[in-house]
C-alpha cells in the first residue's frame, strides 16, 4: 500500500509492528531516515504517528481519509469579506 493510499483509520487499526512495516518502506524510497513510531496527543485525541528526517528536517506521516467541514454546505453562504 502507497502512503497515498493508508487511511486515518486504516492506520489506526495497524499494530506497532505493522505500522512500522507500512512506513520504513517509504522512508527508504525517499532517501529518509526513520526516526520512530510515537504516540501524541492533538485536539484531544491521542494518535501514533511516524517521524521522519532527511536533510536537516522533520516530517511527520498524515494519513489521510474524508474530512467533514464544520457546516451544512448546502446552507453555507460567504460573506462579502
Amino acid at each position: 500500500m502507497s502512503p497515498a493510499d493508508l487511511t486515518t483509520t486504516h492506520w489506526n487499526g495497524l499494530d506497532d509492528h505493522q505500522a512500522l512495516h507500512h512506513v520504513e518502506r517509504p522512508a527508504q524510497e525517499l532517501s529518509s531516515d526513520l526516526l520512530r513510531l510515537e504516540q501524541a496527543d492533538y485536539a484531544g485525541r491521542r494518535f501514533r504517528r511516524a517521524l521522519f528526517h532527511r536533510d536537516d528536517t522533520t516530517c511527520t506521516l498524515v494519513p489521510g481519509g474524508e474530512a467533514q467541514v464544520g457546516f451544512a454546505p448546502a446552507r453555507f453562504t460567504p460573506t462579502a469579506e
